[in-house]
């Protein structure tokens, strides 16, 4: 478990200076949403603040709901789009601009300048669908972008984003599994548009279920994926966590994290003696394999203590099988990376010579164990460390030849 503060890029939804819109038909319940993330802003936005501006672009819209929510720690002020002057704006104001009909002269100034520079807390732009030639302007100066997967409207604007917005496909793989599984439990989706120059720039690329995490967790179903280049940032900070909900873990999306309460989440528990004695047998084997190993000369001595941290390290990691005598390990999973340990270990615990040509696999191990955070300074091989030199166009047949595979078993 970890505490508010060091998490809150990996899932807070609203940081300072952030434009913010939302993108749905009448009757949708776009206010209501806004008016649950005002109700909750403690866990809604990285930073705390004590007035909002509700603009209102369209006089036929009533204010009633926004002044109730006026306290003595929050303060509503509220105005129509006509009497609406940017001077009035301070820093650290919420700034909502409801039911935008045109983008004015106001809002754009609000969005483009004030919202850095005069250090506003966050700002939200309301309109009934930001696809209108008026309001696409709104996609290139917006950072993220709210949509309800409850109507034919939030699917077909999503599926129009991931199509004309969005360019790398994998990116566009995401998108299509948020509509799939927004449409089917009528979610709100936060997806993020452009990011922000600061320092806590979100790690997430979207929220799932966003209408539940402003209620206060009122389902389950809140998922939250990571941007491609913090996928190991969130495995780093979360995989001791776990909970127990009434759900199948097969219908969690692939590639996101299921957000709950901070009062579910528990640690693993310790490990029971029968698996603590098992790795301690794998610890054994391998230690046993690389002392032979190191007397008959296939390792110098100088690399063993080497060996040994990389050795222990794999060990460590659920990404790596072994054969039950030590002497093969593979990616969990892919029998095509079988490969000889001390091979491995020889590679990585000395100097790369000149031109060597080195196995595409040994690359992929060494990046799995610098993702774990394994220190560099127990790969002496360059070339596994900054990248092959000469990369061969497929792996040497010596390196398939070294184990027979059916000699392989994996451990359970």
């Amino acid at each position: 478990m970890h505490s508010k503060e060091t998490t809150t890029q990996f899932f807070t939804p609203f940081y300072p200076h952030s434009v913010n819109i939302l993108s749905a038909p009448s009757n949708a319940g776009k206010s209501t949403l806004l008016q649950n993330i005002l109700k909750n802003r403690h866990n809604c936005f990285t930073r705390l603040f004590n007035r909002v501006i509700v603009v209102f672009c369209n006089e036929k819209v009533n204010s009633l709901p926004y002044d109730i929510l006026h306290t003595d720690d929050l303060i509503i002020e509220s105005c129509y789009l006509q009497d609406f002057s940017t001077q009035d704006l301070l820093a650290n104001d919420v700034v909502i601009f409801e039911d935008v009909l045109k983008i004015t002269s106001a809002i754009q100034e609000t969005i483009k300048v004030l919202a850095h520079h005069l250090d506003l807390a966050s700002v939200f732009v309301v309109v009934q669908c930001v696809y209108n030639d008026e309001f696409k302007i709104l996609l290139n100066i917006s950072h993220q972008i709210i949509l309800f997967l409850n109507g034919t409207q939030g699917t077909k604007l999503a599926q129009q984003l991931k199509k004309y917005f969005f360019v790398n496909t994998d990116t566009k793989d995401v998108i299509s599994h948020i509509i799939s599984e927004g449409e089917k439990f009528k979610d709100v989706v936060l997806i993020k548009l452009n990011n922000i120059a600061r320092p806590d720039e979100p790690h997430f690329f979207s929220i799932l279920g966003l209408n539940h995490f402003v209620q206060n967790f009122t389902s389950d179903r809140i998922f939250v994926y990571p941007q491609f280049y913090c996928e190991t940032l969130y495995k780093n900070m979360f995989d001791d966590n776990y909970v127990e909900v009434d759900m199948d873990v097969n219908t969690i999306p692939k590639g996101s994290y299921l957000l709950v309460p901070a009062a579910n989440v528990k640690q693993k528990s310790q490990e029971s003696p029968l698996e603590k004695n098992s790795k301690e047998k794998q610890w054994d084997n391998l230690t046993q394999l690389l002392a032979h190993e190191i007397e008959t000369g296939v390792l110098n001595y100088n690399r063993q203590k080497f060996a040994l941290n990389i050795a222990k390290y794999m060990l460590s990691s659920k990404k790596f099988s072994f054969s039950k005598d030590g002497r093969g390990v593979m990616l969990t999973g892919d029998p095509k990376t079988l490969v000889s340990v001390v091979d491995y270990l020889d590679t990585a615990s000395r100097a790369a010579g000149p031109n060597e040509m080195t196995n595409p696999i040994f690359a992929r191990f060494t990046k799995i164990l610098l993702d774990a955070r394994m220190p560099k300074l127990f790969v002496k091989n360059k070339n596994l460390l900054y990248g092959i030199k000469n990369k061969p166009n497929k792996m040497p047949t010596m390196y398939i030849k070294r184990l027979r595979r059916d000699k392989f078993h994996s451990f359970s």
